[in-house]
């Protein structure tokens, strides 16, 4: 019994030493050493909006302001999103919602944006919504899609801008139309929100300041833009317009219902072009089985055209682009 007793005991230790052992050392992994640190500025969250275009190139701008010397700066992202969205509105209007509007961009568009609108601190134009620390562009792009595609689909020839409105905003003054004066403004009313200044304050001093910067427009009679065109049909401006791909400009009536399209001619209107008579063709119409009517025309843009259009009009409307006087079934028009 005490062999047994001492054999145990001699066991136990022998145990209690093997684990107290360290284990085998792991293998050293992956150690990475700097060789160089490029200054930058903090990483920003951009949240629930899809504006990585604009945070990643700002944040780009910023590194570079960095690497030239300069100090430290954070650009307003909500700056140049806000004026690339109005930006992008107004083409989508122009368009009739011809072209994507959505919260997606490009590097090109933050540079076009600083390029017309210029830029603005953080600090300056946070552009959040009140009570919010982060971007959530999920109300906004559904609400300003719905609004833009009712736009669209109104008649109503309000939404047309008229020389007289032109010519009257043209005559307010620069304060006015400067965008660091909405920036002030935006400014004041964060402050109103974090109990900084009342918006009674805020308004008192706008109402004393306004009369007199509208003085001088109020006073004076509005006249219509010099070196407008006017439109051949109705009489009224002709607006010079961009086209759908890059550097093509075409005129139209500004009135909506006019619907007067002109080709662009060295920044001029161009005289209209009319439309060729269509000939009947030996060509065959893959949906009614009648003969298909070829016409040559241009587009707004002055851009030369064939098509091919079914002679069975109203009851069948197919038709096809043409080229070298032949239609091209596989393309047919939107």
């Amino acid at each position: 019994m005490k062999k047994f007793l001492l054999t145990a005991l001699a066991f136990c230790t022998a145990f209690a030493a093997a684990a107290q052992t360290p284990a085998a050392t792991e293998p050293e992994g992956y150690r990475f050493t700097d060789v160089r640190l490029i200054p930058m500025t903090p990483v920003k969250d951009q949240h629930r909006s899809g504006t990585c275009w604009c945070y990643s190139t700002l944040s780009f701008l910023e590194g570079e302001i960095l690497r030239a010397g300069g100090r430290p700066v954070h650009l307003s992202e909500m700056w140049i999103v806000r004026h690339t969205f109005m930006d992008k509105a107004v083409k989508y209007v122009r368009m009739h919602g011809e072209i994507n509007f959505a919260e997606g961009g490009a590097s090109h568009d933050v540079t076009e944006g600083i390029k017309n609108h210029g830029i603005v601190p953080q600090e300056a134009y946070p552009g959040f919504n009140y009570g919010t620390e982060k971007a959530d562009f999920h109300e906004l792009s559904l609400v300003l899609k719905a609004y833009l595609d009712a736009v669209i689909t109104a008649s109503g020839k309000s939404l047309v801008s008229t020389p007289l409105g032109q010519s009257l905003i043209d005559m307010t003054p620069d304060t006015l139309r400067d965008p660091v004066t909405t920036a002030q403004w935006e400014q004041r009313l964060e402050a109103i929100t974090r109990g900084e200044t009342s918006l009674e304050d805020f308004m008192r001093e706008q109402c004393a300041a306004l009369p007199l910067l509208l003085n001088p427009v109020l006073s004076t009679p509005a006249a219509l833009q010099p070196g407008a065109f006017p439109c051949p049909k109705c009489g009224k401006a002709l607006h010079r317009r961009e086209g759908k791909n890059a550097s093509e400009f075409f005129w139209s009536c500004s009135d909506a219902d006019c619907r007067t399209f002109l080709p662009d001619e060295d920044g001029k209107p161009g005289q209209s072009k009319e439309k060729s008579p269509r000939v009947v063709t030996e060509f065959i119409c893959p949906d009614c089985g009648k003969a298909l009517l070829y016409r040559q025309g241009s587009s707004k843009v002055g851009k030369p055209y064939e098509v091919f259009s079914c002679s069975g009009y109203p009851n069948c409307k197919t038709s096809f682009w043409g080229k070298g006087g032949k239609p091209d079934f596989n393309r047919r028009p939107k």
